[in-house]
């Protein structure tokens, strides 16, 4: 059993979805932007993005500016989003994401903001994922259903 995403799932998988996450903006708490309530890609496709550089995360934040024609300011790419969320804070760019952790500090103290984008864009499904047609153990069925009872749209346990 994992949890994971609803990307480029495989046929011979069960995936039970939990909960949709937006996506956001990550910003430096010293960013013009930052108290602004929500935000659209437009303002800003001309700012420096710092982009989540996994397989499968790196196309699904790219498609959501290829969907309004727009082309990112990519100024770096990190595969770790510790390093990410101190490049954001130190004010090198912003960032997009779908899970919102609930400390909004990197990890070298500097104060992040997390704006929803304004406007319609894909959500990730965050659910579980099991082998097809294989039975699961009590403790898999406990634990799927733990997920269940805890992960909705209001509370990601450890997230906002």
């Amino acid at each position: 059993m994992a949890l994971t995403y609803n990307l480029e799932l495989d046929s011979d998988v069960d995936f039970t979805p939990l909960t949709a996450l937006r996506p956001y903006v990550l910003i430096a708490a010293s960013h013009p932007f930052a108290k602004r309530e929500k935000i659209q890609l437009e303002e800003l496709v001309d700012e420096n993005l710092i982009l989540l550089d996994l397989p499968l995360s790196r196309e699904y934040f790219m498609s959501l500016f290829q969907g309004r024609g727009l082309k990112p300011k990519v100024y770096a790419s990190t595969r770790q989003t510790d390093v990410l969320r101190s490049l954001v804070a130190k004010g090198y760019g912003y960032s997009i994401a779908n899970v919102r952790p609930k400390n909004q500090l990197s990890l070298d103290g500097g104060e992040l903001v997390y704006l929803p984008l304004s406007g319609n864009y894909p959500s990730l499904t965050l659910g579980t994922v099991t082998l097809k047609n294989l039975h699961k153990t009590r403790s898999v069925s406990t634990l799927i259903q733990y997920c269940i009872d805890k992960v909705n749209a209001q509370a990601v346990p450890g997230f906002t």
